[in-house]
């Protein structure tokens, strides 16, 4: 290959990729179906749901945090609550959100909201509150990438890129001695799924500290799409043997000229780092209730620009 292009640029947050469907993380490899059920160890599965928007028409993912202050708390991206919360589904139940009971989490792209349960037999009264990561993943630690993003083609496609262009012009057509760029095409659809990949370490944008992961043609790793916006990212914590939620997919890049609902090798995953941001998550919810600790159930609880590619929200 080459002349590969790299002018890639954060494109906006996910959500706005398409007003029609917002729905699974990519996972390259395989028809596309695979990594609809928990991974082995779960790893985070158990706490990642479906945020369905207030007029029907879209939705994006949030994590069940768990039980702070007598309440139940999810967190998302601050775009998916800016679209209108409708309410909260994981693990097949649907809950209603807390009228007036949403906060953003200081100036960042992320925002708690109370969900309501009434059952008292319902199954999140007896999972424990989500671990929330103490340290940022270093480069190459494992992390497992979980939301409900757009469904991809069954295959990849090859693109041949007319570099002279501003921005670059995109064709499935061969051109001998062009640039090449292959990833998947979105599908209709929107369904839960996981990916693993590996980080990158962090970088601060616009005064926000982002785990950052790539996209690369390996069976199995996973990006986000639209919809993936207030999904998790975690990583293997192996001094407690848990998984901690590390971070919260907010933005992707994009190569210039990218056609829309695409997602290419080379392309990154911009999560909202959860350990630089601990503290003021905690404090925008109430600490745990003393009886939620006392009966142990304790339900305790993608912007900016990369050097190689344009930013684009998650949701």
């Amino acid at each position: 290959m080459k002349g590969l292009p790299t002018p890639l640029q954060l494109v906006a947050a996910l959500l706005f990729l398409t007003a029609a469907s917002l729905q699974a993380v990519i996972v390259a490899g395989g028809n596309g179906t695979q990594n609809t059920t928990a991974p082995t160890s779960d790893q985070g599965w158990s706490y990642v749901g479906s945020v369905n928007f207030s007029n029907g028409s879209l939705n994006a993912s949030g994590i069940y945090l768990g039980q702070y202050g007598g309440s139940y708390w999810v967190l998302t991206a601050k775009h998916v609550a800016d679209s209108g919360l409708g309410s909260y589904t994981l693990d097949g139940t649907t809950y209603g959100f807390v009228t007036g009971s949403g906060k953003q989490v200081g100036s960042l792209d992320l925002y708690v909201v109370q969900i309501s349960i009434t059952d008292p037999g319902d199954p999140l009264l007896s999972v424990s509150n989500l671990a929330l990561a103490t340290t940022s993943p270093t480069s190459s630690t494992a992390v497992t990438m979980i939301g409900y993003g757009r469904n991809r083609a069954t295959s990849s496609t090859t693109y041949y890129i007319d570099t002279s262009t501003d921005p670059y012009t995109w064709s499935t057509t061969f051109s001998f001695g062009s640039p090449t760029l292959s990833g998947y095409q979105y599908a209709s659809g929107n369904t839960k799924r996981w990916g693993s990949n590996t980080s990158e370490g962090t970088v601060v944008n616009s005064g926000t500290t982002y785990l950052v992961t790539d996209f690369d043609n390996t069976s199995g790793q996973g990006q986000a799409a639209v919809g993936d916006s207030g999904g998790g990212v975690f990583a293997y914590n192996s001094a407690t043997g848990t998984y901690e939620l590390a971070g919260v997919m907010d933005l992707v890049t994009s190569y210039s000229g990218q056609p829309g609902e695409t997602a290419i090798f080379g392309n990154q995953t911009y999560s909202i780092d959860i350990a630089t941001y601990r503290s003021l998550i905690l404090s925008t919810v109430p600490e745990p209730a003393p009886i939620a600790l006392l009966l142990g159930s304790g339900l305790l609880l993608l912007r900016g620009l990369s050097t190689r590619q344009r930013r684009q929200p998650a949701a």
